[in-house]
């Protein structure tokens, strides 16, 4: 039985809502993946512990992009940002077999996590061969973001912990933030202005209480804080795989 995978797509979230979630982390000795879209100074604070964070990156391939306009020049600069980045997941999961050949190209990415697969009970790795290149693949099976949108959503983890294969989760720090179980706080917060500018006191006053985003966070923190802290998304990918790091 697989343990559940912690990853982050920081999504363009201020230090703020990030500073919180890798507080918890590192008070519980637990590792995570951050999934990386633009410098900080908080992301430079999860650089330094590496004992416990892994940063991929996050690039985002979609019209009007602020990392680039086309995908060579969108993955130069992500890696810019994490130049020993090992691990992709594309923003929106945009993908192709050109994209995915482009990443897979690129000196240091092995892994990628751009496939999604909501709430199998048994997902498993699969990879990516294409000419010369290849990409060790690893779908996640929960995420907040989709989560707030269904009306059977799932804020507990023991609902993951009963899957046979892997628990990969996708965490967001606005809706852990804002822990709020349905899209109302999210889209309130979006209409405010753009996602980064936004006042802590502003985004605090749309904070929600009971089950959400945060609790199943929380829980997660816990529960591989009690096993030994859980792994990355490199220590999964060599354990299933040793050839693919």
């Amino acid at each position: 039985m697989f343990e559940p995978v912690i990853t982050i797509d920081l999504d363009w979230a201020p230090d703020y809502m990030i500073e919180p979630m890798a507080e918890a982390l590192i008070a519980r000795g637990v590792r995570a993946t951050w999934m990386v879209t633009h410098a900080s100074p908080t992301v430079d604070a999860l650089r330094r512990r590496p004992d416990l964070f892994e940063l991929g990156i996050h690039p985002n391939f979609q019209p009007g992009s602020t990392h680039g306009n086309a995908p060579e020049e969108v993955i130069d600069h992500c890696l810019s940002l994490v130049p020993s980045a090992r691990c992709v997941r594309t923003h929106g999961l945009v993908q192709s077999t050109n994209l995915l050949y482009a990443l897979a190209r690129r000196e240091g990415l092995c892994v990628d996590l751009s496939l999604y697969f909501h709430r199998c009970r048994h997902a498993s790795p699969c990879r990516f061969a294409y000419r010369n290149a290849r990409l060790f693949r690893l779908p996640f099976v929960w995420a907040d973001d989709v989560e707030v949108g269904c009306s059977d959503a799932a804020w507990r983890l023991d609902r993951i912990l009963a899957f046979d294969g892997l628990k990969i989760l996708d965490c967001h720090p606005v809706h852990v933030f804002l822990n709020c179980p349905t899209g109302e706080a999210y889209n309130a917060y979006r209409r405010l202005r753009s996602v980064n500018s936004i006042a802590e006191s502003e985004a605090r006053a749309l904070k929600r209480t009971g089950l959400g985003p945060a609790t199943m966070f929380a829980e997660a923190v816990a529960h591989l804080a009690e096993r030994g802290g859980g792994g990355r998304i490199s220590d999964l990918a060599a354990t299933l795989d040793e050839s693919a790091m």
